[in-house]
């Protein structure tokens, strides 16, 4: 039998009693499962968000989880300027208290303000009691045209004097086993696995790679980068950003050099590059040399969708910033990869993503489908026929944890100026497995629907 321990410790003017750690106690940390939270995409796989509650009684939220900041905040009630159905009552919350301390927060495409507190904080069915959280009363524009409610950042340093990061929190907090995080990103949506790895989501080895000592944030060290097998002569430091850009994010002469040699076609507008759509799966991966371990991104990832006016045209998935040292991998990297946030051994691990390939039966039965916004300003989608059969998704493997299934209503073959084109909605590893056997993706046709709806709205 093991009995708990109390130490009493003199302090200035009391007692404090301490509980000492039991064997009992770290026994129990052992048998912690993996905490998954779902993560839902949006703007095409441009940013993901997971659903969490703060406060008590519970006040739901959906914020993006970013590697690149450490503070947390959610829109306040008090926020005049913000129309969204999610914000932040302090007043209805028994377990929150006020520092009234204001603060800035800025990020790369905007800031907020906000005053600072602390609550009761509700992430992948684990609870942190008096976490630190931002109520934010003012907002750059960018973030009133997003579908989240703030940001929660799994930086290594919290920002703050005397408070711990989110992840350590929750090991502090005995809520998970190890200080350890996992993500896994696809188009529509993933998961982020808190306290260990799942095996499911990746196959072959895990690359390790040692973090820079003394960074408050996710960087490793790049030995050189590549262009099939042509050296670029480029030593950067690499970031591993998730707050939501689809692009790799590099410094300017960089992102030059890259462009003129992917191809003497390659366009630049508004200060944007674009590169000819015809080239997309043609030209050369892009392959970072980090401690020996390759990590590449094809073209039919880094040249992405159309441009409005010249459609043969498409954006290119790299961007520049001002610092001439750092390269940010951002999601169109990260896709491919399940990445693993090791803060036990100060390490990164990358895996390639398991995809599935199964057989998938279908009915390709032409359809007519078009889209209608309601007034909540959703896509509802009318069918002319009856809808073709989707695939089984017994046949394409599990569907991912937290993301609805195929289901019929959400399968379509769109007839459009003589052409049959299709898509998948809805399923992931489902979709996944469809998209590789339909008559051709439904992207262009599916972009120039939404902007139709959202034009109209």
């Amino acid at each position: 039998m093991i009995v708990p321990v109390i130490a009493y410790l003199p302090t200035k003017n009391s007692i404090r009693k301490i509980k000492l750690k039991t064997r009992s106690s770290l026994q129990k940390r052992q048998d912690f499962p993996i905490r998954r939270l779902k993560q839902t995409g949006y703007l095409h796989g441009s940013g993901y968000y997971g659903e969490i509650a703060v406060g008590e009684p519970p006040q739901t939220f959906h914020v993006v989880f970013d590697t690149g900041s450490s503070e947390f905040w959610v829109v306040s009630n008090h926020c005049l300027s913000c129309k969204r159905g999610h914000q932040y009552n302090t007043r209805l919350s028994k377990t929150y208290w006020e520092s009234k301390e204001s603060v800035r927060f800025r990020y790369g495409t905007g800031a907020i303000a906000a005053y600072r507190g602390q609550d009761t904080v509700m992430v992948a069915n684990m609870t942190l009691k008096n976490y630190p959280v931002a109520s934010a009363y003012e907002l750059s524009d960018v973030f009133n045209s997003l579908p989240i409610d703030g940001i929660l950042g799994l930086g290594q340093d919290s920002g703050r004097s005397g408070s711990s990061s989110f992840l350590q929190s929750l090991y502090e907090q005995m809520r998970i086993r190890q200080r350890i995080f996992g993500m896994y990103l696809q188009p529509f949506g993933g998961e982020i696995d808190f306290g260990g790895i799942d095996p499911n989501r990746f196959e072959g080895s895990i690359g390790y790679v040692p973090m820079l000592e003394n960074s408050k944030y996710f960087v490793v060290q790049m030995k050189e980068a590549y262009l099939g097998a042509t050296p670029l002569n480029m030593s950067r430091h690499l970031m591993i950003d998730t707050v939501g850009s689809t692009l790799m994010i590099l410094p300017q002469s960089d992102i030059q050099a890259i462009h003129r040699s992917l191809h003497s076609s390659i366009t630049f507008l508004n200060g944007t590059y674009y590169i000819p759509c015809g080239l997309k799966g043609k030209l050369s991966d892009i392959i970072l040399d980090v401690h020996n371990h390759s990590l590449s991104i094809s073209s039919n990832d880094y040249i992405l969708f159309p441009h409005e006016t010249f459609t043969d045209l498409c954006l290119s998935g790299l961007s520049s910033h001002g610092r001439a040292d750092q390269w940010i991998l951002g999601d169109i990297f990260l896709k491919n990869y399940y990445t693993i946030f090791d803060l036990e051994n100060t390490r990164l691990g990358m895996a390639q993503r398991l995809t599935y390939r199964r057989r998938c039966s279908y009915n390709t039965r032409s359809n007519r489908v078009k889209a209608v916004k309601t007034p909540g300003g959703n896509l509802v989608y009318h069918y002319q026929k009856k809808p073709v059969k989707a695939p089984r998704c017994g046949d394409c493997g599990e569907a991912l944890a937290g993301i609805k299934a195929l289901r019929p209503r959400e399968f379509a073959t769109v007839s459009k100026t003589k052409k049959t084109v299709s898509r998948a909605y809805g399923g992931s590893r489902c979709a996944h497995c469809v998209r590789n056997r339909i008559v051709r993706a439904f992207l262009i046709e599916e972009q120039k629907i939404v902007k139709r709806v959202l034009k109209g709205q």
